[in-house]
């Protein structure tokens, strides 16, 4: 109730029904030109072709935006003399230096700024693993002494498998139907060989063949990722098929990035290999460690004793490389675990950057090659 300002007399309330405003007022008059440029607009639309490749474009686009991964195939580091390329090669001592950064100035200036760096930490010669056949003996101002000996494990204690490396990962799908399959069917091929480390021999042979295989075998699509990986080289997709195969069969496996010693051929692309016809014409190859992935499986433990060998260490890891031979002390392993998940653009930059900063050399004592 509401009361009249002259009188205070009390005041009817007026209601009334509501209505939508557009029920209530006339309709506009269609402006012609308006409905002209509608129906221009709508045949235009009619007639226009499907593009059926604009999801590629759209794809195409974005691959472009995205930047390319290191070229890390080609990174080689040269070493002060040959080594050893036989069976006899077990132990060896390296000395790894590492430059400085060549600029920290955008970190000082986002530190005094206040602004907090996301961005993962550089790979040091501290990251460098105890584990496998290798250990950090010394290190001091930039300088590791690094020992790899190829007849015992540097730490069986606690260096064993986690459960990552049983399950399936990113780039490791070992629950991939066609590759669970064709890795089985290579062990079950091979009836008598039932210990851990034939089972990994046979995965390691069964994987060579599929890389070879010019149709492409469907168990290697299941890791490929076109050229995206490219700049990895053929090492990468030849650890993530075999640690999925290992994983695959009950056998804990691991990726390792890392060094492996070669004798590139002089002038030409890094990975050749020199004949003795060459090397007669162009004098001795350069000795080189090369980046290269490979695959560590925990084997072995398991196999029939030998009559006038010596006993089995036991379970330990392994190295199995599906692209190359190069024995233990041959390898140096950067990393564990590393370029097998999600942030494979992050995990190859770090290596990029830490490799251009590394420096290898022999120690006195060690063994040469080529009869030095």
């Amino acid at each position: 109730m509401s009361f009249d300002g002259n009188d205070n007399t009390p005041m009817k309330l007026q209601t009334r029904r509501w209505a939508p405003p557009s029920l209530n007022m006339p309709l506009a008059r269609p402006n012609p030109l308006c409905l002209l440029s509608m129906a221009i607009a709508l045949m235009l639309a009619a007639t226009a072709p499907v593009d059926g490749n604009a999801p590629e474009r759209e794809q195409s686009a974005q691959d472009t935006d995205s930047p390319p991964l290191p070229d890390l195939a080609s990174k080689r580091l040269t070493i002060d003399r040959p080594l050893p390329v036989d069976d006899s090669f077990h132990d060896a001592i390296y000395r790894l230096e590492l430059d400085p950064p060549a600029d920290d100035g955008d970190k000082v200036r986002d530190r005094e700024a206040g602004d907090e760096d996301d961005r993962p930490a550089p790979l040091g010669l501290g990251d460098l693993p105890r584990a496998g056949w290798q250990r950090p003996v010394f290190s001091h101002a930039g300088t590791l002494i690094l020992v790899v000996d190829g007849t015992r494990p540097a730490n069986p204690a606690a260096d064993t498998p986690h459960r990552h490396h049983r399950e399936p990962a990113p780039r490791v799908p070992s629950d991939h139907e066609a590759l669970a399959k064709a890795a089985a069917a290579a062990v079950e091929a091979e009836p008598e060989v039932t210990d851990s480390l034939g089972r990994a021999a046979l995965l390691k042979q069964a994987v060579t063949e599929w890389l070879a295989d010019e149709a492409g075998h469907e168990a290697i699509g299941a890791v490929e990722r076109g050229k995206e990986v490219e700049p990895l080289g053929e090492s990468a997709t030849a650890a993530w098929a075999l640690a999925a195969a290992l994983r695959s069969q009950q056998i804990p496996a691991r990726i390792v990035v890392g060094l492996v010693y070669e004798e590139q051929v002089p002038g030409e692309a890094p990975g050749e290999q020199m004949d003795q016809a060459q090397q007669a014409e162009d004098g001795d190859p350069d000795p080189v460690f090369a980046f290269r992935m490979w695959v560590q499986a925990w084997a072995g433990g398991d196999e029939p004793a030998r009559e006038g060998e010596p006993e089995p260490l036991g379970a330990r890891w392994v190295d199995i490389d599906a692209i190359t031979s190069a024995n233990h002390a041959g390898r140096i392993a950067i990393a564990h675990d590393m370029l097998d998940g999600e942030d494979l653009e992050a995990d190859a930059r770090r290596l990029d950057a830490f490799l251009e900063r590394l420096r290898l050399r022999t120690t006195p004592g060690m063994p040469q090659g080529r009869d030095q």
